[in-house]
């Protein structure tokens, strides 16, 4: 597989996998108008995740999203 093709496949599918998390939310007209703000997040996760996986490998992705995860927990929980 060319350089090429691997970047179309990696963008689509990291697309998809921010998109799928639409599925987490009541689907309503209402919310047809945030499902990209909503989903942005998980977008974007996919991409540094997605990015650090291919560079640096699985177990640095897998660290990486645990520190994203920490993270929300404590500041979630500090109140």
């Amino acid at each position: 597989m060319s350089r090429h093709h691997f970047s179309k496949i990696f963008y689509f599918y990291t697309i998809a996998f921010g998109l799928i998390h639409i599925t987490n939310f009541p689907i309503t007209m209402k919310s047809i108008l945030f499902i990209i703000p909503v989903t942005l997040p998980q977008l974007i996760s996919g991409l540094f995740l997605g990015y650090t996986r291919i560079n640096y490998g699985l177990k640095y992705s897998i660290f990486q999203h645990s520190l994203g995860n920490m993270a929300l927990i404590v500041f979630f929980n500090s109140g």
